[in-house]
């Protein structure tokens, strides 16, 4: 997806108020969605209204109001800190991030969205871009392997707003 649309695919989820993580992948009607939260009884996927043929264009769906306005693009600040071990910086510890992560809406298990969040957070802090970021939260995250590169990218961009808004550079 270039990058256009992976930024138009973004503020349309923003908008119209669905998931901001959501990979943009769809089911198809007729086939169960096998999400943790809705275990044991998971829901059938149904097609609720059709219009066929229809085709609208990016244009239409921004002048009905679901599509988000462009945000102002932000660097991430230089590194706060830099690791002391030897050879150089260092990445923070997944594994702490996800024991230090909220209890999920679920109250079973860490909010994986939230320790990925942590770990890109602290990784820009320690002076990483937010390409190295996102690639190596794709290496760490089982949620990230799960949704793919624009997960991690979108984690990483997030994670770089709130570290510019913390240094006051997002006003």
């Amino acid at each position: 997806m270039a990058d256009a649309d992976a930024d138009f695919a973004r503020r349309l989820r923003k908008g119209s108020g669905a998931d901001p993580s959501a990979s943009g992948a769809t089911r198809v009607s007729g086939s169960w969605s096998f999400k943790e939260k809705y275990a044991p009884s998971f829901p059938r996927v149904e097609t609720v209204h059709t219009r066929h043929g229809l085709v609208v264009t990016k244009a239409e769906l921004e002048a009905l109001g679901v599509v988000a306005p462009p945000e102002k693009t932000v660097s991430a600040p230089g590194p706060a800190r830099v690791s002391r071990r030897s050879g150089g910086r260092g990445w923070p510890s997944y594994a702490r991030c996800v024991q230090g992560a909220p209890q999920a809406r679920d109250g079973n298990r860490p909010d994986i969205s939230r320790a990925d969040f942590t770990f890109c957070l602290l990784g820009l802090d320690w002076g990483w871009s937010v390409a190295a970021t996102a690639a190596r939260l794709m290496q760490e995250s089982s949620k990230a392997k799960e949704n793919g590169e624009d997960y991690a990218r979108i984690t990483a961009e997030n994670a770089a707003a709130a570290l510019a808004r913390r240094h006051g550079q997002g006003r």
